[in-house]
């Protein structure tokens, strides 16, 4: 007999069931975070996106102003219902009451709402972590009003090819823009530092350099120093430095072209940018129109003051210092 009974009610124990997950499959259609990097949300309805929040100080605390809008995507008029927002200080656990004047709001089809939120904070949300929560339409928002943080970011690979050539590769979190990077050669003779996203060189990867998805960029090594090997049979001519490396160093090289070297005017006279300028030995001369001109530079020269002398006529600069061979950054 017992048996018999739940028998009999087992359809309506199923139908009450089915109801009841029903009811709260389409009470929570989903779960969104957003960023300040990253704050948007789209669906099949609508879009919503967080504008950038506005903390001001008062005397005894912070007022916090964020502001969401919101487009219909539907061919119809919708209503949007707005529940429950709460705001906690995620670096200290603190949470705080918030207003709103638009709990509830109909928009028509491809229109925009603005809807605002209000708190008193404590803390301003440069100095901690805050993180607004409201339910709409069922769907739950948290909008961290701070960047992704770098545990939820994927990690891209950006590789660097010059003149055909991989010679750098780093990782780059999702979003995040990389650090410029300028390319120099174990020599020292060769330098890129304009980078392309096509191989053709026709698209600039330019600053801030944003990071997206696995990339490979593109450029051409050009020479550090201009240089003519046919004037002169016994030695190249340093004509011009075309970069100033990422060391502020200049290390002339000892030999170019299988020949020794000299320095032509002006060839490596700067005013910014360089630090130090390392001569060797093996420099046949040098014009007097370089180290004029570099008074804010130290100028070492691998040989003796007399060594110098016979290589350089002019007057020796105040800045100038001498080093043993054993010393020399080779």
């Amino acid at each position: 007999m017992q048996n018999k009974i739940l028998n009999s009610l087992f359809p309506a124990f199923a139908a009450c069931f089915l109801l009841l997950t029903s009811c709260s499959s389409t009470s929570n259609l989903g779960h969104h975070s957003i960023y300040l990097d990253d704050n948007k949300v789209e669906t099949d309805s609508f879009i919503m996106e967080g504008l950038k929040p506005e903390c001001k100080n008062n005397t005894l605390n912070y007022s916090l102003n964020v502001s969401l809008q919101i487009t219909n995507k539907e061919q119809k008029a919708a209503e949007y219902l707005f529940k429950d927002p709460t705001l906690q200080d995620e670096t200290q656990g603190g949470k705080y009451k918030v207003t709103t004047k638009n709990e509830k709001a109909t928009v028509d089809p491809g229109m925009t709402v603005y809807v605002l939120f209000s708190s008193a904070i404590p803390l301003s949300i440069t100095e901690h972590k805050y993180k607004l929560s409201f339910d709409m339409n069922g769907y739950q928002i948290d909008y961290g009003l701070y960047d992704t943080p770098d545990e939820l970011r994927t990690d891209w690979t950006l590789k660097y090819y010059a003149s055909g050539k991989l010679v750098n590769t780093v990782k780059v979190r999702d979003g995040r823009g990389a650090s410029r990077y300028v390319y120099e050669s174990s020599d020292r003779l060769e330098y890129c530092e304009n980078w392309y996203t096509d191989e053709a060189k026709t698209k600039y990867f330019g600053e801030p350099w944003t990071v997206n998805s696995d990339m490979n960029v593109y450029g051409d090594a050009l020479p550090c120093f201009d240089w003519d090997t046919s004037s002169n049979p016994d030695y190249s001519i340093m004509k011009k430095c075309n970069h100033a490396p990422t060391d502020r160093k200049i290390i002339i090289p000892r030999y170019y072209d299988n020949k020794e070297i000299y320095i032509g005017r002006n060839a490596i006279r700067f005013s910014s940018g360089v630090d130090v300028i390392y001569i060797p030995i093996t420099v046949r001369g040098i014009d007097d129109g370089n180290v004029n001109g570099l008074s804010f530079t130290a100028i070492y020269y691998e040989g003796s003051e007399e060594e110098w002398n016979a290589m350089y006529k002019g007057k020796p600069p105040v800045n100038l210092f001498f080093m043993n061979h054993d010393d020399f950054p080779y």
